[in-house]
């Protein structure tokens, strides 16, 4: 594992990720970083208008501008995810409107970028689903996307007014919870199948959603901050903690 984070750190350098912040500590971080799960095996990084792909053991491998398909759109990628369990890493592009999931298995489906009629009959022009941007076209408005589970293949995102629902298998917006003053970071997938749920805190509410049908299926009061951990039956004490 040290070996892994030595070449990350070598990778990063090299790439000048950490040029600005050797510059000037007071300097606005440029870059985001994701992981995979093969061992550290890959790395993302979102620089400026473009997203690089480096392998730890080789170096770069892959280097993509932040651009629509037409080239009309451009711009940076605001939020990577790693989806271990999709072998994926997921980039947002609010410029573009887009959210792009990279597949990191070497036999990835094809990537059809065109109109295609019947993508079984291998109609179309395809790219190797390796390494290639799936784009979901999203919005507007764009969501500010800060929530992502490996379990699932959908991410969540603010709106006005709400919380989006972006499926990556689908590739678009599939819901929109209505919920003042989203809380993300806090949010959490609790249980197993189809008993799963999702915790959504919203304001001085927790939103208990079923994350299939997209419904609230119950509404909880947050622990407030000042509230001790034992004063109900939220497990931990903090303000979104599903019962144990």
């Amino acid at each position: 594992m040290k070996l892994i984070r030595r070449r990350v750190l070598a990778l990063l350098l090299a790439a000048g990720a950490l040029h600005a912040a050797q510059e000037d500590d007071c300097a606005a971080p440029e870059a985001a970083l994701s992981l995979s799960t093969d061992g550290g095996r890959y790395v993302a990084l979102a620089q400026g208008e473009a997203l690089s792909i480096y392998e730890t053991s080789v170096g770069l491998v892959r280097r993509l501008e932040g651009r629509s398909l037409d080239g009309r759109l451009q711009g940076p990628a605001t939020a990577l995810f790693a989806m271990p369990q999709r072998r994926s890493i997921v980039a947002a592009w609010p410029a573009l409107g887009e959210v792009w999931e990279l597949s990191l298995d070497p036999q990835a489906p094809p990537v059809y970028d065109g109109l295609v009629h019947d993508f079984r009959m291998g109609e179309g022009i395809a790219a190797s689903g390796f390494l290639h941007p799936r784009r979901a076209r999203i919005g507007p408005p764009f969501p500010e996307l800060r929530f992502a589970d490996s379990r699932v293949p959908w991410l969540a995102g603010e709106v006005p007014g709400g919380v989006a629902i972006v499926h990556l298998d689908v590739r678009r917006q599939i819901a929109l919870l209505p919920c003042r003053e989203p809380q993300l970071e806090r949010a959490e997938l609790r249980g197993e199948g189809g008993a799963m749920r999702w915790w959504l805190p919203c304001g001085d509410r927790v939103l208990v959603i079923d994350p299939v049908r997209w419904r609230v299926v119950e509404e909880r009061e947050a622990l407030r901050p000042d509230k001790p951990p034992g004063a109900a039956d939220r497990g931990c004490g903090c303000r979104a903690c599903p019962p144990r």
